[in-house]
């Protein structure tokens, strides 16, 4: 998903400083846009989704309780759910 972040300054030291500091923590291409006049940088980004390369199963909102791990449910939805679904939106890491 495409996202924009708008980083205004105070002066061009403070605008540099600050655009520095949010592209380090990203890990995607961006694109810049600089506006010196107006100390005014508009930075796109594509977030990385993970729920896009995931599996249902893989996900804490999943519940297989019953004998069989072919079958579960999303704690979220109530809906029954096969081990190899893709992820939805609502997917949340085991490990967080």
């Amino acid at each position: 998903m495409l996202q924009t972040k708008f980083i205004l300054g105070t002066d061009v030291p403070d605008l540099e400083r600050s655009v520095n500091d949010f592209l380090s923590t990203l890990s995607t291409e961006s694109v810049c846009k600089y506006f010196p006049d107006n100390c005014l940088v508009v930075v796109e980004y594509q977030i990385h989704e993970e729920y896009k390369v995931s599996l249902c199963c893989e996900c804490s909102l999943w519940d297989s309780q019953n004998r069989s791990n072919l079958f579960g449910f999303c704690q979220l939805t109530g809906d029954r759910k096969r081990f190899s679904c893709k992820a939805c939106p609502s997917y949340k890491d085991i490990r967080g």
